[in-house]
């Protein structure tokens, strides 16, 4: 007999609710992709954190974590070293069960894992919104992972990305260079360098000629680069 779907709704205030049918973590361990001993070892290990925060809108991003028994405290940074597995924003790996098979291996090596749901996929909201457009926070997509991040209390963390998502870490590390370590894997990096860098450029220095922001967004650039260098060097 097959199993009924489950739904996961949400009180969004007053008479009004949320649902969505993601399915749960029990059920997704027991698909065909799991050995018994990944099994074992996710149901022990595995954890789910919602991290809540406001920019200009407020979020609820769910975040999977595989935390290492010395970065299980209370209060201040963790411990350790954590590593960020971020889903493409790209039919079809938009969840976070996209790095899965990489987690555990990375735990066995001494990393603590946190693999993020991005706004609109998995049970990761938006105003309380679970099916919220990517257009409405994408602009806003590197302040997000920053604030979970802080949300998680996890500094310097290294990251492991795809797509334009890649692009998303750039932006952090030239706008927010201390919330990153210096380690980074990029697969398949698909992104407008103009988006990335556009608002670094700043406004025209007098006698600029027609290139003057390019010109000066490569600099910008170079100067958050050298300056994220920097104070990887003297830490």
């Amino acid at each position: 007999m097959p199993k009924a779907p489950s739904y996961d709704i949400v009180h969004t205030g007053g008479e009004v609710f949320a649902s969505m049918d993601e399915p749960s973590d029990k059920s997704v361990l027991w698909g065909e992709l799991f050995a018994e001993k990944e099994r074992l070892f996710f149901r022990k290990e595995l954890t789910t954190e919602i991290a809540c925060f406001s920019i200009k809108d407020t979020f609820q991003i769910s975040v999977r974590c595989l935390w290492q028994p010395i970065a299980r405290t209370k209060q201040g940074h963790r411990p350790g070293t954590t590593i960020a597995l971020i889903h493409s924003i790209e039919f079809p790996l938009t969840s976070s069960w996209t790095w899965v098979k990489l987690a555990r291996p990375l735990y066995k090596s001494g990393f603590s894992v946190v693999m993020i749901d991005l706004p609109g996929f998995g049970r990761s909201k938006m105003n309380m919104d679970p099916a919220v457009k990517l257009e409405e926070w994408q602009h806003q997509d590197w302040h997000i992972i920053c604030q979970t991040l802080d949300e998680l209390r996890v500094h310097s963390c290294l990251t492991m990305c795809i797509g334009q998502i890649c692009g998303t870490i750039l932006r952090i590390l030239a706008r927010s260079p201390h919330s990153l370590g210096k380690e980074h894997i990029f697969l398949e990096p698909s992104f407008d360098p103009a988006d990335v860098l556009g608002d670094l450029a700043g406004a025209p220095p007098p006698g600029a000629g027609s290139n003057w922001r390019e010109i000066m967004r490569q600099k910008a650039a170079f100067s958050s680069f050298n300056q994220y260098e920097g104070e990887g060097k003297r830490s």
